[in-house]
């Protein structure tokens, strides 16, 4: 098992070659089959992995598996820190440059 962190948040503005502000974070544990396929993604997307503009056909177990953690974890942030319950809750994630440089 792999320890896996991605940035996650509810506003995304930026441009399509930008990024998450790392402002709130989550992990989840991955198989080294699930790891490896994380990597071959991420690889095969010009070393950048996100639920924005990452092509996940053929990986919709693996692309659902992070975004229900993401959904989640998000979910728990923002009622901690800022209160906000809304729904449907709009969830963007990307793989954090901890993660990026293990890879």
């Amino acid at each position: 098992m792999k320890e896996t962190k991605f940035y996650v948040d509810y506003c995304f503005e930026a441009g399509e070659n930008e990024s998450l502000s790392g402002r709130y974070q989550f992990g989840i544990k991955l198989s080294d089959g699930e790891y490896e396929e994380l990597y071959n993604v991420w690889c095969s997307g010009n070393c950048e992995l996100n639920s924005w503009v990452t092509e996940w056909d053929g990986h919709d177990a693996l692309y659902c598996k992070i975004n229900d953690a993401a959904v989640m974890a998000l979910r728990q942030h923002l009622e901690q820190v800022d209160d906000i319950t809304k729904d449907p809750l709009d969830t963007y994630w990307e793989l954090s440059a901890e993660t990026q440089k293990a890879f």
